[in-house]
């Protein structure tokens, strides 16, 4: 629905979230391989009012961790490893639930979850998910290294990491609602 300057520039945004780490009084060199360079580079445009509108809330979330930032262009032949990134269509990581089918059956069995354990920005079924690369939005990274004692989870694994799942459950005394295929091969 986006330009690609657009969506350049939002993805300088989420970037810029989903690998700060406290870091202040830091320079960050943006190496981009397309004309969102000069929107940051001059702190908005004189052409876009759409991106002025991305831009502007960029700027302030960096002068309130003091951090200043600058782009400069890379040819996109030499930006391999980000477009590799970036083109590469991870269906297998990005399905979930029917949303409403979801929501009653959780209706039906009166069960209001804290956090969706294994979701993306993409994918969530909740305002609270752990995803499992960096993700800006997310409460954490990799559902298998937190506690999930004490939090009313909804759970929707991949499908290799079930045995890790119900082990994982059963030593943190979790409670909640854990989706899993009806698999009678499987121990």
């Amino acid at each position: 629905m986006h330009h690609i300057n657009y969506l350049e520039l939002l993805a300088v945004f989420l970037g810029l979230q989903a690998f700060y780490q406290t870091h202040h009084d830091i320079h960050v060199r943006l190496m981009i391989d397309n004309d969102t360079v000069a929107v940051i580079n001059h702190m908005g445009t004189s052409h876009s009012t759409v991106l002025n509108a991305l831009c502007k809330p960029i700027w302030e979330w960096c002068v309130l961790r003091n951090i200043w930032i600058s782009a400069a262009h890379i040819p996109g032949k030499a930006n391999t490893e980000a477009d590799l990134e970036s083109r590469e269509n991870r269906t297998e990581t990005e399905w979930m639930l029917n949303k409403d089918l979801l929501a009653e059956a959780l209706d039906t069995l009166n069960f209001r979850p804290d956090i969706d354990l294994f979701a993306s920005r993409l994918n969530k079924q909740f305002d609270c998910y752990v995803a499992y690369r960096p993700d800006p939005g997310a409460a954490a990274i990799d559902a298998l290294s937190i506690h999930w004692g004490g939090k009313l989870f909804y759970a929707f694994p991949p499908f290799s990491l079930i045995p890790l799942v119900l082990k994982k459950i059963q030593e943190d005394k979790a409670s909640g609602i854990c989706v899993l295929p009806n698999w009678p091969a499987q121990p």
